[in-house]
């Protein structure tokens, strides 16, 4: 396998739950394992944003990676709204550099560049998910399979498309905008999490439910179908293999 070196931000906007730090460390340790097994060895830097961290140079990078956050995207936190005009800067200024977006990073990109985002009606999305690929969505990803399998964890949905933006996946009814990519080439952006796996998102949903977050039906029936369903032999490294293609500038809607 051919690997591909990369310099990435990797743009942290919360911290691991303990019990995944405990098993998998950072942010920064959990997508480095998911690029890896990608094919791509990665120079990472890492910024904190809630603390105002930004690189002094984005052109240095391959691309950036905004993850998630416990925060809504549609919130006017400092830190978000720094964000914002950090994303804008970017699309005028830095074109060369691509970006992609996880889940908040997903909501706040669209957001960002004239989008919009609510919470959703339909309520949380979480654990193993198949999310249907749109024809704009099959071109992008150069691919005749209609659909893949991704491990979600949201309950804000982005529910206006930007201008210049397609809609390349869904989960309808849940969740209409699952995947967007900007026309020109510079983003890329999933609610879905292609760096988890089967145990994090196990963590993730045992804690949401501790916390009263989640009820224990809810999370019971979601545990079960991803016992039986391990979305990693399903989507999640096609994705992150994707990712790659993305930053390589092998990806397109021309």
């Amino acid at each position: 396998m051919t690997v591909t070196e990369l310099n990435l931000a990797l743009f942290v906007c919360d911290t691991p739950p303990p019990d995944v730090y405990k098993n998998h460390g950072t942010y920064i340790n959990i997508f480095d394992k998911a690029f890896s097994k990608g094919g791509a060895k990665v120079n990472w830097e890492g910024f904190n944003l809630v603390k105002m961290e930004y690189p002094t140079n984005v052109d240095k990078y391959d691309g950036i990676i905004i993850i998630n956050s416990m925060e809504a995207a549609y919130n006017d936190k400092p830190w978000i709204l720094k964000l914002v005009n950090f994303i804008q800067d970017l699309r005028e200024n830095h074109k060369a550099v691509k970006l992609i977006g996880i889940c908040f990073g997903h909501q706040v990109i669209n957001r960002s560049c004239g989008g919009a985002v609510q919470k959703n009606p339909s309520g949380w999305e979480f654990g193993h998910t198949e999310v249907v690929l749109t024809p704009d969505g099959q071109k992008f990803f150069d691919t005749d399979r209609t659909s893949f399998t991704l491990y979600e964890a949201h309950q804000d949905h982005v529910y206006k498309l930007p201008p210049g933006f397609r809609r390349l996946g869904t989960t309808d009814p849940h969740t209409h905008v699952q995947l967007t990519a900007s026309e020109d080439g510079q983003i890329l952006t999933s609610q879905g999490h292609p760096e988890l796996n089967h145990n994090i998102i196990e963590i993730l949903m045992t804690s949401r439910c501790e916390e009263g977050i989640l009820s224990e039906e809810f999370t019971n029936e979601r545990l079960e179908k991803l016992k039986n369903n391990p979305a990693e032999e399903m989507g999640t490294i096609w994705m992150i293999k994707n990712f790659i293609k993305f930053f390589r500038g092998e990806l397109s809607l021309k």
